[in-house]
């Protein structure tokens, strides 16, 4: 189980990608996914679920919702540079946008390192 501690991570639940931020709880995910999280620096692991969720309730949250807000949408299509006006957008149109980006992002090549070229792209 992660927690996003940095950025927006589009989490697939099995319908649509949702938007994972710092506000979030924890959620668990698929075990590499995780691990690649965590190595990047944009999660941490949670091992304890009782104070993870005691400390969303200090924050004022009561409650764990898996679907994000327009407001958060809206925040997120923008955090990512998507063109377009999101105030004029559905919100089914903002959650497809936001996961064509996910699907790019996830689906670029990282250039390979060489001992002695450097950085191959």
């Amino acid at each position: 189980m992660i927690k996003i501690v940095k950025g927006v991570f589009g989490y697939n639940n099995g319908k649509s990608v949702i938007p994972k931020t710092s506000k979030d709880a924890p959620f668990e995910c698929d075990k590499a996914i995780e691990k690649r999280l965590v190595s990047l620096g944009v999660a941490e692991y949670v091992t304890n679920v009782v104070e993870a969720t005691e400390a969303l309730d200090a924050a004022g949250s009561t409650e764990i919702i898996d679907e994000p807000t327009r407001e958060e949408l809206i925040a997120t299509f923008k955090q990512l540079g998507l063109k377009g006006n999101p105030n004029t957008m559905k919100t089914e149109t903002l959650k497809d946008k936001i996961a064509q980006a996910a699907e790019l992002v996830e689906d670029e090549d990282t250039p390979s390192f060489d001992e002695v070229d450097g950085v191959d792209s």
